[in-house]
């Protein structure tokens, strides 16, 4: 990682293991992980792509554990173990014997 940080992040760069990435290149990375995840494409690391930008596999691996996945020996090579989107519970059906149930029945 180079010493002037600082200016690396103002440019849009952001330490990711032992190097700098460019914000939208980790996003692409991001993006194609979770195209792969949803069935997309087959693998959710491209390696032509890293391999172009000149990503260390160590800063592959902290940026992907970073967006939520982990290493698998499976062919794709890495799984998604982040937060599923919570799905707020149904509200249970109100009863008329509570205190506004009155009131309820008016503004209908």
């Amino acid at each position: 990682t180079p010493p002037d940080q600082t200016l690396l992040t103002r440019l849009g760069f952001r330490a990711a293991g032992p190097q700098m990435i460019r914000v939208d290149m980790a996003e692409r990375i991001a993006a194609r992980a979770h195209e792969a995840r949803a069935g997309k494409v087959t693998a959710a690391v491209d390696p032509a792509f890293v391999t172009s930008l000149g990503l260390l596999p160590e800063t592959v691996a902290k940026l992907m554990r970073e967006i939520g996945f982990h290493p698998t020996e499976e062919v794709a090579g890495w799984v998604w173990r982040g937060r599923e989107r919570r799905r707020r519970p149904r509200r249970a059906p109100q009863s008329d014997s509570h205190a506004f149930a009155a009131l309820a029945a008016l503004k209908r």
